[in-house]
């Protein structure tokens, strides 16, 4: 009885061992099948670690800078009627009294003294200007630009223009002797002084006449007013046309104020259009024009 006793003791406590062990593996057991371990499932988490490297932030610094200098330098800007309306000043800044319309630049007559009238004058939030101008280029017997462009506040403006080539001025208004160039847009300043302004130029290209052809026209306005009564600029673009073609065109400016705002200027002009000859004959054209501008 006692060896009963003790077996059946053993064998209760082999069957507790087992089951724990079962347990703990997570062992199941069906009758007449093998046992089968079924493994305990772990979460995983997984940490994403940005690092930024000194080069990085000095980067960041730099553009934050840039951003800064750009708005205070085009926030504060006003101008005057027009250029050199004061000795040797077009653009101001931090002029907190600037018009933001089309009163009079002068209180006084024109009788008074230039002196008397520089300390009338006001600044504005906008400037404007309009000009036309008739151009010569090898390949082209005559053309004519008309242009009208400015900041509507401070920064940002229209640029609208339209451009004539004519092959031969006798011809004018006969098939296939002339082609007109309209592009209509606007432009965005990127730094603004009296010596060096630059302007980004973004405009609709419209090719009509001769020479049928759409696309866009993007490019950079730089401008200086270095001394009274100089005037210089610069304009260069790209219009990037249907089929992937590409005309550059250069425009080197000089011009002098002549009285009060009008001004009177000459420049040199550069066309290639090695990508588009299906009108023109050349791959490239240079030449010369002369025109007044109005400033207002």
């Amino acid at each position: 009885m006692k060896h009963n006793t003790q077996k059946c003791t053993a064998l209760v406590l082999v069957a507790v061992l087992g089951i724990s062990a079962a347990c703990a593996s997570e062992m199941t057991f069906k009758f007449g099948q093998e046992a089968k371990v079924v493994p305990t499932a772990y979460k995983t988490t997984t940490t994403t670690t940005t690092h930024y490297t000194a080069g990085d932030m000095f980067t960041e610094l730099i553009m934050d800078l840039l951003a800064g200098l750009w708005i205070v330098n085009n926030i504060t800007v006003t101008f005057e009627s027009y250029p050199y309306a004061q000795e040797g000043k077009y653009l101001i800044f931090g002029d907190l009294n600037a018009k933001s319309n089309f009163d009079s630049a002068y209180t006084g007559s024109d009788e008074d003294s230039s002196a008397s009238q520089s300390q009338e004058i006001k600044s504005r939030v906008f400037r404007f200007a309009a000009d036309t101008a008739m151009f010569w280029m090898n390949g082209f017997n005559i053309g004519n630009e008309t242009r009208f462009e400015g900041y509507l506040f401070k920064f940002f403006g229209p640029v609208f223009e339209n451009t004539l080539y004519c092959k031969n001025a006798y011809l004018f208004g006969e098939t296939g002797n002339d082609a007109g160039n309209l592009r209509l847009g606007g432009e965005l300043a990127l730094v603004q002084t009296n010596m060096l302004s630059a302007a980004f130029l973004i405009q609709w290209d419209h090719w009509y006449g001769s020479l049928q052809a759409d696309g866009i026209n993007i490019g950079f306005i730089i401008r200086s007013y270095p001394v009274s009564p100089l005037l210089l600029e610069w304009r260069t673009s790209w219009h990037c046309l249907d089929e992937n073609y590409v005309m550059w065109e250069s425009i080197l400016e000089a011009g002098v104020m002549v009285w009060r705002n009008l001004e009177v200027f000459a420049s040199w002009r550069h066309l290639d259009a090695t990508q588009y000859v299906n009108w023109m004959d050349y791959t490239t054209y240079d030449g010369v024009s002369a025109g007044v501008r109005v400033h207002f």
